[in-house]
């Protein structure tokens, strides 16, 4: 899964949230007994959480990705450092 993906996931799960709104109000869903206005409610609040957490992840993705990227980096660095051509004696005649 890249960032890419993830951000791709979020956007889509916005516009869903987004529908949902737009249903809920129609004239037709006014007229929801309480408890099924609870329900969707109760159900609405487990979907945010769930974004939260989407959201979150989402940034711990982005810290990784430049974490690893320095470790990368770092290790590039060791490696050329160990590996330097030795420089040649010269030889005094």
């Amino acid at each position: 899964m890249t960032i890419e993906t993830t951000c791709d996931g979020l956007r889509r799960l916005g516009d869903i949230y987004s529908s949902i709104e737009e249903v809920m109000c129609l004239p037709s869903n006014q007229g929801c007994s309480s408890q099924q206005r609870k329900m969707l409610d109760a159900e609405m609040e487990h979907s945010l959480e769930l974004l939260d957490l989407c959201n979150a992840m989402h940034e711990d993705f982005a810290e990784l990705k430049a974490s690893s990227k320095i470790c990368k980096c770092l290790s590039e660095k060791e490696m050329m450092q160990r590996f330097k051509p030795r420089s040649k004696l010269t030889s005094a005649w």
